[in-house]
């Protein structure tokens, strides 16, 4: 393919300003298909040196023989009126180009000939106003809209991106370019995110059918290895190199988390190693290799600058490429299919772009952790094949710049996702509690153990003062919470200081999942575990860029929602027995509504059924949502039993699941019995422990948050009074809660300090959804 578009692309696409005149001779070129069918008919400028450019009238035609374009050219660049047509015959658009870019006034068409939008472009960019409707001929509204024309730039100030923004979203089409200003992606966005063709270039303007070239539907990419044609339009405002060498990339800067030291260590491993016999390596060079393994892509950038510089149509340069070079770096990224392997024999086009695509792939890459060290490492270790690692890795949207400010947010789900996750990312005035969050989210990173995971009982002192020892097995669970903690206060894996914290703890959730799905479920309670480590997945699928992520927390989803009793809610075991759990439901719910923002298929007859025994539980008398059954108190062990019941913990926790569900019928006798249960005692910081039930205090705060009466402030400033007095500021434990508490000898000092940070930030966590009209 890329022989063929190198020798229509010498005829087509030449640039080369030329002059009407002595020098120039018009004249007239027709091409065709394979089969001889007339594909195009142009007029052309030759200059004495044979070089042409289109200049003229031009017309071109489909393969089915249907008509594809007419219009005129000057000097290779479109201009003026063009008609555009779909191969079924009828009109796909309609417009005008100025100086190769759409301008002006289009009207574009549905395969059907019906009408699908209208608007005006500014040099290629949609802008002002802009009607769109949907296939069935009916106006879309939600689409339809004023159009913005937004440029980005890089640190430096370079240019990285322009494009078009409609309602704070990215809108139509957009373009992005290397450091040198080259083009190096092109495609449309709806709705904020990736909608149809995508393509990309590598710097010296080559097209590569495969690297991240591809469909999107939905900001999902569809079919992996369909190669896309590039629109002409496109291909004739870039022309292709046709040098033997390899592409000149900028020496790649060694990774950032690397000492001097060790790419000291790097270079002198990678000495050892391109010297050994191919054949018959001795085990110094084995020894070296391993070595250098262990800095995993963090080394990618050292091997690619020993390929800068060499001459493919050289055998020696060839070899030393296409052996050890790609050798390591396959191993180094898991194994890596033919897409990036020189072939045995010096196809020079061939060749040239699998070490583009390498070297592609490490500029834009090779510093993502989430890609790394989330995705290639996971396929690797669930023995996934290297056909579906590449796949990840061609398929990967790597960073694409941000909004200004005003439009900036870097969910990258649906709109639904960014107008609930929204607030995490506005500042909300509430500088009062900042301080005590960030003590808390660097105590959490702190603790983090190295593979991801945080561990309920680490403390000896909390063993030994709360007991926090023989019931604190629940891992997953209270490390759940602790991840949950840096979402709500609007960190992500994508950037930020907790980047790494995040990507290394969902890499732990992610290896735990067994084959169907559950998450280190074993029977008993831990479907606490499993429903808090689905929601903490849905909810980083909203942020995360990652397929691993993504098919994680949907397989974690389809676990949980086999869980549910038939026509109920949830217990402790799976299958299910036929008891049901306001507790256990309460978190299934909010996973289940975290998986429909995210636009996951969620039956109704599900969220019915556990909605049901809400309704089912509470005692319409005095507004109690019994724990498992009508009216009854909040469950306690018998270690715990001399904790009273002050704080109506599942009375909240029914009222927040329902709020999120839009499940709470404003007047309802019953929901105002419930309202009035909740108001009756604030929060206190009780040395003795008793009175501290934070389990309770999450709920309430993220309930009254959600139903937005007068108590929700009153009741906020309450706990942020007896969080800030009881936070410990002393010595290791330093912006940590004790866990003095309910619940604290089952989830220790990570529960206690999640859950008073997430109660903290109530107002952040998410959007108030009667206000946003997110109501199911």
């Amino acid at each position: 393919m890329i022989a063929s578009l190198a020798a229509c692309l010498s005829l087509v696409l030449a640039t080369a300003p030329l002059t009407q005149g002595a020098d120039a001779q018009r004249e007239e070129v027709r091409t065709t298909w394979s089969d001889g069918s007339p594909r195009a008919l142009h007029h052309v400028l030759r200059s004495d040196d044979g070089t042409l450019v289109k200049d003229g009238e031009s017309e071109s035609w489909h393969r089915n023989g249907e008509r594809a374009a007419v219009g005129a050219y000057e000097h290779g660049q479109r201009i003026g009126k063009w008609s555009l047509y779909h191969a079924t015959g009828e009109k796909r658009a309609i417009g005008a180009y100025r100086e190769g870019r759409r301008h002006g006034t289009w009207k574009l068409y549905h395969e059907d000939g019906a009408r699908q939008s209208q608007g005006k472009y500014t040099h290629g960019l949609r802008t002002g106003n802009w009607k769109f409707w949907s296939v069935d001929g009916k106006f879309d509204e939600a689409r339809s809209g004023k159009f913005e024309v937004v440029r980005l730039e890089r640190p430096d100030g370079a240019p990285r991106a322009s494009g078009s923004v409609s309602l704070g979203q990215r809108a139509g089409e957009w373009e992005f370019t290397w450091p040198d200003g080259s083009l190096q992606f092109v495609g449309t966005y709806r709705d904020g995110v990736r909608d149809g063709p995508w393509h990309f270039f590598h710097p010296d303007g080559t097209y590569d059918p495969k690297l991240h070239s591809g469909t999107w539907s939905r900001g999902r990419r569809l079919a992996d290895g369909v190669e896309l044609d590039v629109p002409l339009e496109l291909l004739e405002r870039f022309t292709a190199a046709e040098s033997t060498t390899l592409l000149d990339f900028s020496a790649h800067p060694p990774h950032p988390d690397l000492t001097p030291t060790q790419v000291a260590d790097i270079e002198a491993v990678l000495e050892v190693v391109l010297a050994a016999p191919r054949d018959a390596p001795d085990p110094e060079h084995v020894e070296a290799f391993q070595r250098l393994w262990t800095y995993g892509h963090r080394a990618l950038p050292a091997v690619a600058n020993r390929m800068r510089g060499r001459d493919l149509a050289q055998r020696a340069d060839l070899d030393f490429v296409g052996g050890a070079c790609i050798a390591m770096l396959r191993e180094l990224c898991g194994g890596e299919p033919d897409a990036f392997d020189l072939g045995p024999t010096p196809d020079l086009a061939a060749n040239r772009l699998a070490v583009a695509r390498w070297n592609a792939l490490i500029h834009l890459a090779a510093r993502d952790p989430e890609l790394w060290d989330l995705d290639v490492k996971l396929a690797r270790e669930r023995k996934t094949t290297a056909d579906s690692i590449g796949a990840l890795l061609r398929a990967w949207p790597f960073d694409e710049g941000r909004l200004p400010s005003g439009l900036d947010n870097p969910v990258r789900a649906t709109p639904e996702a960014a107008r609930v996750y929204g607030p995490r990312y506005v500042d909300n005035g509430r500088e009062v509690t900042t301080e005590a969050v960030e003590a808390a989210l660097a105590w959490l990173a702190r603790c983090q153990l190295d593979d991801g995971s945080w561990d309920a009982d680490g403390f000896e002192d909390d063993r030994e003062r709360f007991g926090v020892d023989v019931f604190a097995f629940h891992d997953v669970g209270t490390g759940s919470l602790a991840l949950l903690t840096f979402f709500a206060a609007g960190h992500t894996s994508l950037d930020g200081p907790y980047r790494e914290t995040i990507v290394r703890a969902l890499t732990w959730l992610c290896r735990l999942q067994k084959p169907d799905g559950s998450i280190a479920y074993h029977g008993s309670d831990s479907i606490y575990d499993h429903a808090l480590a689905t929601l903490v997945l849905l909810e980083a699928s909203a942020f995360s860029r990652s397929p691993g992520v993504r098919d994680a927390a949907e397989r974690g989803l389809a676990f949980l929602t086999r869980g549910r009793n038939p026509y109920g809610a949830w217990r402790y075991d799976v299958p299910p027995q036929g008891d049901n759990d306001t507790s256990v439901t309460a978190w299934c719910l909010q996973a289940l509504r975290a998986g429909d923002w995210l636009g996951l298929p969620i039956e109704d007859e599900v969220l019915h059924g556990a909605l049901a025994w809400f309704e089912e539980a509470t005692d319409s008398q005095n507004g109690r949502t019994g724990y498992d059954s009508i009216g009854s108190l909040s469950s306690r062990l018998v270690e715990n039993n001399d904790h009273p019941r002050e704080f109506e913990a599942m009375t909240a926790a029914a009222l927040f699941a329902r709020s999120l569900h839009g499940a709470l019928v404003p007047g309802d006798a019953a929901t105002k019995n419930s309202l009035e249960l909740i108001r009756q005692k604030l929060p206190t910081w009780d040395t003795t422990g008793l009175l501290n039930d934070m389990y309770a205090w999450y709920y309430l705060s993220q309930a009254s948050h959600q139903l937005g009466e007068p108590f929700a402030e009153r009741w906020h400033r309450a706990l942020v009074a007896t969080a800030l007095e009881s936070q410990r500021k002393d010595g290791e434990a330093a912006g940590s809660w004790d866990p003095r508490c309910v619940w604290g000898l089952v989830g220790g000092r990570i529960y206690a300090t999640s859950m008073m940070t997430l109660s903290l930030l109530a107002p952040r966590r998410l959007a108030r959804l009667s206000e946003t009209g997110q109501a199911r």
